[in-house]
């Protein structure tokens, strides 16, 4: 369904080695070479560390940026057919050498969705009629009971299919969520459980105790 290009992860190796350059400079700088400077008894030459903490701190916040975005940003989505229940595979990114993992995650249909309020997602919809080939930019996967969604970034129409029916129902698999999924029949995989809400799920043996105990009381 999506498989982003490859040849595009050259810039974020790039960025990901400027960015641990950055921090182990500011690191020696603040570690070894201003200690080594202020042990001299010449008071002129001694260096005010904070410039040093603050390159040292701002090249530990570009880390975080440049270690989330490879392992947040999704190399590869197809839908197996192998099943007779549909399901999104998904392959993200290594870190540090950001190539395309081969390493993967099912997610059963429900699990894996777009968020209908996003500006992204509307556009999908009214501008586009649902094609997301014709979107450009990063667009944001939510995932069900994840704070942080991942990452799809689409630059070019071959990096999804061409025919403009299979994106469509890609983008519609995308807009079931989980409640939607289950009512529609689509249980997900063993092992992946879903409870869509509190009514459904089945009370406890001290819940029925409880309500015994009320019942006898009445009486």
């Amino acid at each position: 369904m999506y498989e982003r290009n490859a040849e595009r992860n050259m810039i974020p190796r790039i960025a990901t080695g400027i960015s641990y350059f950055i921090t182990a400079y500011w690191t020696w700088y603040v570690t070894d070479f201003v200690p080594a400077v202020n042990a001299s008894p010449i008071e002129d030459l001694h260096i005010d560390p904070t410039i040093g903490y603050l390159g040292m701190g701002l090249g530990l916040m570009t880390n975080i940026v440049a270690t989330l975005y490879p392992i947040q940003t999704i190399s590869k989505i197809s839908m197996p057919v192998t099943s007779s229940q549909p399901y999104f595979r998904v392959h993200m990114h290594t870190f540090p050498f950001i190539q395309p993992s081969a390493k993967f995650v099912d997610y059963p249909l429900g699990k894996l969705y777009l968020d209908t309020k996003s500006g992204d997602t509307k556009t999908i919809l009214n501008q586009f009629k649902g094609d997301i080939s014709q979107f450009r930019g990063h667009l944001g996967i939510s995932i069900a009971d994840h704070y942080v969604p991942i990452l799809m970034e689409i630059r070019d129409a071959n990096e999804l299919t061409s025919s403009k029916q299979r994106n469509q129902r890609f983008v519609e698999a995308l807009l079931l969520h989980v409640g939607e999924a289950t009512a529609q029949g689509r249980k997900p995989k063993k092992g992946r459980r879903v409870v869509t809400s509190q009514a459904s799920a089945k009370p406890s043996k001290l819940q029925f105790k409880k309500k015994r105990g009320s019942r006898r009381h009445q009486s």
